[in-house]
């Protein structure tokens, strides 16, 4: 207890140097639920990244690179598949939080939804002349929607502990299946993606053991459905042009540099972006249910403003040197220059705080997701144009700058909201 009381003293001074006033009830309990989250996803992440790592080098850089563009698209066919339900039934349960009857709706609702989608894509898969969108891609995406909707079921219902040791036991179940495959042999991107699968799989099975307490066939509820589908079909437009900006970024490189290169950026990228993008998602896996519950306010954002400006440059000196020393690890063919690895480290952490505002504005309802919606369609608009421009001729900088442009535009439409809200 003594040092339960320690550590809480040392977050409070940390809190009243950074913002002025001593922690409230409510900061308390959302650092509680951080904590949660944090551990889990600390741990899956070291998990993770050492699968990944291991892979790189097992597979070569043409076989990761193949791997990463499967992925891609597979994360491309999971957003028709939940349509952007896994944020809105996160704002729906968090919303409803003190009904129990409401949010049992709204569960079963979103689950019967998920099950006629599946059906629908998979047969659209199987009729489409693409092969590649066949077997383990489609089975991949399958999971990897399934186990999105249900990650967003235990955020919205503040399950923070049960979700943070689901993930450290689908992490596990990766590193096990990969490293039997390791030793036997199996060195091909396709046995990595079974693998990564059969780790969702586990995931959705330890989920369903405890959201079937709150789910039922017998409660459908169109209202429930409606209150999803208004929310979530302004959210999908920036789901589909974020997954599309990773997508398009990697279906470019292939084309205009091929495998081998696309294996070395994805290498920079997992170390980077994708690591912040990451640790973002861990900590707006908590502030986005509590920023709903809380409403919109101008001390949240000064906070965050404070917040951005005292971590900005500890977290960009943290990620270069991790970004290049990371790459390291995954061998001398993946290793390119440390600028550019600096670069890649600077945009991760410009995205990593416009990804907070983004969900900030996001948590202001219907009209704060149809802004953040159509901006990043422009935004993931510049990005894919930049790219397909600037790369063929600048190559390692082509990427740097066309993500720039990007985060350049994401921190305009930022301030116009804040000005906006001002009046």
């Amino acid at each position: 207890m003594g040092i339960l009381s320690l550590y809480e003293g040392i977050l409070d001074s940390i809190h009243k140097r950074i913002f002025g006033v001593t922690m409230g009830p409510k900061t308390i309990e959302f650092l509680k639920q951080l904590h949660w989250s944090m551990i889990g996803g600390v741990v899956a992440a070291i998990i993770s990244f050492t699968v990944s790592v291991w892979a790189g080098r097992v597979l070569g850089t043409d076989q990761y690179g193949q791997y990463s563009f499967a992925v891609a698209t597979a994360q491309l066919i999971a957003l028709f598949i939940t349509w952007s339900f896994e944020i809105a039934i996160v704002r729906a349960l968090a919303f409803t939080r003190e009904d129990v009857s409401s949010q049992n709706y709204i569960i079963s609702s979103a689950i019967l939804f998920l099950i006629i989608t599946i059906v629908l894509a998979n047969l659209v898969s199987y009729l489409l002349p693409f092969p590649f969108l066949k077997g383990i891609v489609m089975a991949f995406a399958t999971v990897l929607a399934i186990k999105q909707l249900f990650d967003g079921m235990m955020r919205g219902l503040g399950l923070f502990g049960y979700q943070a040791v689901g993930k450290v036991i689908e992490e596990c179940m990766v590193l096990g299946v990969f490293a039997f495959m390791a030793y036997a042999g199996l060195h091909s991107y396709t046995y990595y993606m079974l693998a990564t699968l059969l780790g969702g799989f586990c995931l959705i099975l330890w989920y369903s053991l405890r959201i079937r307490f709150d789910a039922s066939f017998k409660q459908i509820s169109h209202s429930a459905f409606q209150v999803l589908w208004t929310y979530g079909s302004r959210a999908i437009i920036w789901l589909v042009l974020s997954t599309v900006l990773g997508f398009a970024a990697k279906f470019i490189i292939k084309y205009e540099l091929g495998n081998q290169f696309l294996g070395q950026f994805a290498a920079y990228n997992m170390v980077s972006i994708t690591v912040m993008t990451f640790l973002g998602g861990l900590i707006a896996n908590v502030f986005f249910p509590v920023a709903v519950q809380e409403g919109d306010s101008e001390e949240m954002w000064k906070r965050m403003r404070k917040g951005t400006i005292v971590g900005a440059l500890p977290l960009l000196i943290a990620g270069i040197f991790i970004t290049n020393t990371a790459v390291a690890l995954y061998g001398d063919a993946y290793y390119l220059s440390f600028w550019f690895g600096a670069g890649m480290a600077v945009i991760a952490v410009i995205q990593f705080f416009t990804g907070m505002y983004w969900w900030a504005i996001a948590s202001d309802g219907v009209s704060g997701v149809r802004y953040m919606a159509f901006h990043s369609a422009v935004g993931g608009l510049i990005f894919v144009a930049a790219l397909a421009t600037l790369l063929h001729r600048y190559m390692l900088w082509g990427i740097i700058m066309s993500y720039g442009l990007w985060s350049l535009y994401a921190c305009a439409v930022i301030y116009r909201w804040r000005v906006v809200l001002k009046r």
